[in-house]
């Protein structure tokens, strides 16, 4: 089912020298992350499992899930596995609902330390099965997923932050001390883990 010219071979140095400001030999094709059920149509399979499953199955996904990239001919694979997964209570990203944050107590309360533990135990899997059947020449580009601001809407939702920031200018900062921590500790396992 190859689309591409049989000639071709990603090379992900070709999106690095981009991302170091130098003049690639060609210039990559990049997406920051394409929508599941657009690639299962293009490549007329099902990746379910990417999220769950036996170890298997994921590598089998994330086999096809490369393929997309490979066969369209990317460099580099766009993958994340997004903090907010491992975050407790309504996620407010999604709006109309205010997040588990709202108040000095909620933030004190909120199991900042068990959220390391979390998102490994359900990233780690697809981190490692992707890493499995990665296509010799690329490289996967992502990550952790979610930005600061993105965290501090899902906790406390976008509507509501303004407020907490003029109410209680101190839970504010300290929400934004929080959520910075926890990504220090989370990205500096990830680049323990995953260097490469």
């Amino acid at each position: 089912m190859g689309s591409h010219p049989s000639s071709w071979q990603p090379d992900y140095r070709h999106f690095a020298d981009v991302m170091a400001n130098r003049h690639p030999t060609r210039l990559p094709l990049y997406e920051h992350l394409i929508n599941n059920s657009i690639m299962e149509r293009i490549l007329d399979v099902r990746l379910d499992n990417l999220a769950g499953g036996k170890p298997a199955e994921q590598r089998e996904c994330f086999r096809h899930y490369c393929r997309f990239f490979l066969e369209h001919t990317y460099d580099t694979v766009s993958f994340e596995v997004c903090l907010t997964e491992a975050f407790d209570g309504p996620h407010a990203i999604f709006g109309g609902v205010p997040g588990p944050i709202q108040s000095r107590a909620d933030l004190e309360q909120y199991p900042w330390n068990d959220i390391p533990r979390r998102f490994w135990s359900m990233a780690a899997p697809r981190f490692d099965a992707l890493q499995a059947v990665m296509p010799p020449g690329m490289k996967a580009v992502g990550g952790v997923g979610n930005g600061v601001f993105e965290i501090a809407e899902d906790l406390v939702g976008l509507e509501h932050l303004p407020f907490l920031q003029v109410d209680d200018p101190d839970t504010y900062a300290a929400l934004f001390q929080h959520i910075g921590d926890t990504m220090l500790t989370i990205w500096t396992e990830f680049l323990h883990r995953y260097r490469d």
